[in-house]
Order: C-alpha cells, then sequence, then structure tokens
C-alpha cells in the first residue's frame, strides 16, 4: 500500500487497486458491484440515438481466442487497443490502455442488443404487412381474383356498370353499344341488326 493509499496484490500499485497479472488463477468473488447511481458520475445523457453506430461497431470489432498458458483453456476476448471504442477501455494513472471497462462494455453490448432488437422489429413488421397481402391474395384467389403487378385477373365479371378510361382486349361481346359524338357530345346507341348497323340518338335502354 502506498502513502496515497493505493493498494497492489503482487505488484506495485498504478491505481486504487492493482493486481498482477499472470497469476495461477482468476480472481473469485461472490459479487463485484460497480457504482451506478447518478450521485457517483457525471450524466451526459442518453446513448439511445447511436444504438446504430454502435452496432456498426460492434460487428467491426474482432473477437480472439487467446490463452495465458499452453495449459489454460481457450478463451474469448476483446483485445484493448487503440482501435477499439475509446467508451469501453480502461487506462491507468498515467492513461495507457490496460483493458476493458467490463461495466462501459455492458452498456455498449446494451445498446447494440437494442440497435438489433429495432431491426427485428422491422422485419417482424414486414412480415406480417407481407403475411396480411398473402392472406388477401389467398381470399380473393378463392373468388377467381389474382392480383399480380398490379394487374388483376378475373375468371368472369358481372357488373351493373363499369368506368375505365381505356380498354385492351382480344375479343368484346356487346349487344348494344353506346357511343359519344366527339364533337356535338351527343350519344348515340348502336348495334347490329339483320347483319345491319343500326343508330338512333340517346341512351340505349
Amino acid at each position: 500500500m502506498t502513502s496515497a493509499g493505493n493498494v497492489g496484490i503482487g505488484t506495485d500499485p498504478g491505481n486504487i487497486l492493482t493486481v498482477a497479472r499472470g497469476s495461477a488463477t482468476d480472481p473469485i468473488a461472490d459479487a463485484w458491484i460497480t457504482y451506478s447511481t447518478p450521485e457517483s458520475k457525471i450524466i451526459l445523457g442518453a446513448a439511445d440515438s447511436e444504438t446504430g453506430n454502435y452496432l456498426e461497431v460492434c460487428k467491426q470489432l474482432p473477437v480472439y481466442k487467446w490463452k495465458r498458458t499452453e495449459a489454460e483453456p481457450t478463451r474469448l476476448g476483446v483485445v484493448a487497443t487503440e482501435d477499439v471504442l475509446p467508451e469501453i477501455l480502461a487506462d491507468d494513472a498515467k492513461g495507457n490502455i490496460q483493458g476493458l471497462d467490463l461495466g462501459a462494455y455492458i452498456g455498449f453490448l446494451h445498446e447494440v442488443m437494442k440497435a438489433q432488437q429495432k431491426e427485428i422489429d422491422q422485419l417482424k413488421l414486414v412480415i406480417s404487412q407481407n403475411s396480411l397481402i398473402e392472406s388477401i391474395k389467398q381470399a380473393l384467389s378463392s373468388l377467381g381474383l389474382f392480383v399480380e403487378n398490379g394487374i388483376a385477373h378475373l375468371q368472369e365479371l358481372i357488373a351493373e356498370k363499369i368506368t375505365f378510361r381505356k380498354a385492351e382486349g382480344e375479343k368484346i361481346k356487346v349487344q348494344e353499344l353506346e357511343m359519344v359524338d366527339k364533337t356535338t357530345g351527343e350519344i348515340y346507341c348502336t348495334w347490329i341488326e339483320n347483319g345491319e348497323w343500326t343508330k338512333v340518338k340517346g341512351e340505349c335502354k
């Protein structure tokens, strides 16, 4: 222990508490509590607006397999370097990178999970909308109506009145046909009777 109150276990203390690296076993404790009350830190604001950025950072953050000795089991972890997000790094009193701030790392992963959940919710909405569209298509299909690329296909259509701007087809069958005089705007009813065209002024009855 130094005169400033710093404690070192197996090494000279560089911070309040410093434990020597390379110990035969990892430190074990029943719990480790990190101060996280509003009074224990300066709150700068919520980080939720950067969830998308944190997700992209996490995608690029390499995770390595490593071990301290050949006798140890293989472990997984992020290596603390200058390329890592500064918010999750831990420095010594001189500002040298020493490792990860696990509390900050948990907060970082929390934001990553929020961003992933947002993407999942968006995908679920798209899937739900597509399922609704498919359900409507199936219901219409049972009635003989098929819609594809904005075009409706019907086996047969019976209606009192149909309004359209333009019609194209191979064949049309009518008994009487109403036509509008392009110049006067008057309506004429025309049909074929005994092989001859017949035309009368007015709507077809």
